[in-house]
């Protein structure tokens, strides 16, 4: 890369300012270099959820594109008083006004309805994140006042409650994305990761493209600790990727200790929901959830399924299941995470199809429906994972009664951004190839 700065500056161009907040009774308010706040605040409601933006050939995370509306005046084409590439103020004698249609010719920045920015002339182009994948009404809708009350309620009122959720079951499934009706070919690359709330999607999505399948445990939407952003359908769109998501719990706390490490006491979640997914290149159908009962995760005291009672939960432990199609075959795919029972339903919605059931759960799981595990080491070991190690368990399987083409692997839950390595959560990835028997 060609050193446009300064020789002595260490930074390349282009670059990104960034810039540090703090919360405070529900304002985002901004901090200059000093730690001194400035003049310029939003709501909180404003600022989140926050939303992937193309940048100089990466995606960057960012408020929402309203926001620069009312901190900046987008109209006028304006040059800063200070220049980052040489650093040094401009002089006071430089017109700082710019001419948009000449930067027009040369810079793409101005969109089309095909989400995409392009140079006057039509010799540079760029694809964005579409803007569809951003906005969302989830299947589940609830008040802020009503979760509060909830969490109020007694031990004995928590089933009553879990029950009383409407849409609790329903699978939110989006097949507009890829454009495929059936999955091709006569073998599918799987890979299974427990996201652990979905909040490094877009580092996770280097790992993930390419798969045909993906299965997914702990994917947030609308909670403070993943930017209150619908993490599955945004993986979904950055990768092409049709989805179904369904409801494991719906949170009525900001989570547990190290959700809270980076976030305000003071912030709400917007929807408070957490659920597990199915990402699929072609159409999902026939979803289905089966669901456990509640149990202790309502527990005001503390325990082992309630991070010690930071956590307080309504939903139950659930396998969301659903069908693809790939050549022809129908293939049940299943995405599970430590559901108890339910072998004779799981089984008879396999019936004698191919199926593919993955995620947070033990082995035994696969033999008590009917499917074999698909591992190729012992020594795979999924939890808990750093960037330096997959852990000393083995805590999520894939399950399949089809073929295995590419044998199963672990990959630690670690990217590399920008020179830093970012741990993505505590799980390793898995993943293998399958395809279909000979007599299928």
């Amino acid at each position: 890369m060609k050193k446009e700065t300064a020789s002595w500056a260490k930074h390349f161009s282009p670059f990104v300012d960034l810039f540090l907040f703090e919360i405070r009774e529900g304002m985002i308010i901004e901090l200059l270099p000093d730690g001194q706040r400035s003049h310029v605040n939003f709501k909180v409601s404003d600022f989140f959820p926050t939303r992937p933006f193309y940048f100089g050939g990466i995606h960057l995370i960012g408020p929402p594109a309203h926001l620069s509306k009312l901190r900046y005046t987008l109209q006028n084409c304006v040059l800063s008083s200070y220049n980052h590439r040489l650093e040094s103020g401009l002089s006071a004698k430089i017109n700082s006004c710019l001419d948009c249609h000449k930067l027009y010719t040369k810079f793409p920045f101005v969109h089309d309805e095909k989400n995409t920015i392009k140079t006057a002339n039509g010799t540079h182009e760029q694809k964005l994140f579409p803007t569809e994948g951003i906005s969302h009404e989830p299947t589940i809708k609830t008040t802020i006042k009503e979760r509060d009350e909830w969490f109020d309620a007694n031990q004995t009122d928590a089933q009553m409650l879990t029950n009383s959720i409407q849409n609790l079951n329903q699978v939110e499934v989006v097949n507009s994305i890829s454009p495929l009706q059936e999955c091709r070919g006569k073998a599918l690359k799987v890979i299974e990761f427990n996201a652990e709330r979905g909040k490094r999607w877009l580092e996770s999505a280097e790992l993930l493209k390419g798969a045909d399948i993906i299965i997914m445990n702990e994917m947030d939407i609308g909670m403070a600790r993943s930017d209150q952003q619908h993490t599955a359908r945004l993986l979904a769109y950055y990768l092409g990727m049709n989805y179904a998501w369904g409801l494991e719990f719906l949170e009525l706390t900001l989570g547990d200790k190290g959700d809270r490490q980076n976030i305000e006491p003071s912030e709400n979640n917007f929807h408070g929901l957490h659920g597990n997914a199915i990402l699929s290149k072609c159409q999902i159908f026939n979803t289905t959830i089966l669901r456990n009962q509640l149990g202790s995760y309502f527990s005001k005291e503390p325990n082992a399924v309630n991070a010690q009672g930071l956590e307080r939960r309504l939903g139950g432990r659930m396998i969301r299941l659903g069908q693809i199609v790939v050549s022809g075959i129908t293939v049940a795919v299943g995405s599970v995470h430590k559901l108890v029972g339910y072998e004779e339903e799981v089984s008879s919605y396999i019936n004698m199809s191919s199926a593919i059931i993955a995620s947070d759960q033990d082995s035994s799981f696969c033999h008590s429906v009917g499917l074999q595990t698909i591992v190729s080491d012992s020594e795979h070991h999924t939890w808990p994972a750093t960037c330096s190690d997959s852990g000393k368990l083995r805590g999520d399987n894939i399950c399949s009664n089809m073929k295995v083409s590419t044998k199963e692997y672990t990959l630690k839950p670690c990217a590399r951004h920008f020179d830093l390595e970012v741990q993505l959560g505590d799980h390793a990835l898995t993943g293998a190839g399958l395809e279909f028997q000979i007599n299928q």
